[in-house]
């Protein structure tokens, strides 16, 4: 395990990459990133790296914590910081499709 403090940029950043490859809920089955206590709405008919339309922090009752994303736009100056948890071999760049792309976009 992994404990990382990412800015708002970064946590986007990781959300949007996830929905890079997005096609259709039946060609993109098994693909998702697993974000707890994160809601996120997108929209897949904009540019990769654009999908992201509004994401925030949210409590175990789903009140929101902190927004990251309203309306397409990053919030913040994206410099604020949040503690998370993952797994070692995802906060190094996972497999990003087995084999695919490790560049820095889609790590925490």
């Amino acid at each position: 395990m992994a404990l990382l403090s990412p800015t708002t940029q970064r946590l986007v950043y990781t959300i949007e990459a996830t929905f890079e490859n997005y096609a259709s809920h039946q060609e993109s089955a098994g693909g998702w990133g697993q974000f707890g206590d994160v809601t996120i709405s997108f929209d897949p008919s904009l540019d990769a790296g654009s999908r992201v339309a509004n994401a925030a922090v949210v409590d175990s009752n789903g009140e929101i914590l902190a927004t990251l994303v309203e309306n397409g736009t990053v919030v913040d100056d994206g410099d604020q910081t949040f503690r998370t948890v993952t797994l070692n071999f995802l906060a190094n760049g996972g497999a990003r499709g087995a084999g695919g792309d490790r560049s820095e976009r889609g790590r925490l």
